[in-house]
């Protein structure tokens, strides 16, 4: 009835825009996980230190 016999389905989807990163937001994430890798390795040191300091205030 309203078919168009000279339409024919794109072969390919049209290309998608990228979505990546910016350079500033690439570095602040970069940043972000060398701080939060350097407090997990400093943070159990740092505990260790804050219990053994109480520990020798209260004379445990």
């Amino acid at each position: 009835m309203f078919l168009q016999k000279e339409w024919e389905p794109p072969l390919e989807p049209p290309p998608r825009p990228r979505r990546g990163m910016s350079e500033r937001e690439e570095r602040w994430l970069l940043r972000f996980i060398f701080v939060m890798a350097f407090f997990s390795l400093v943070a159990p040191i740092g505990g260790a230190s804050l219990i053994e300091a109480l520990a020798a205030l209260l004379k445990l």
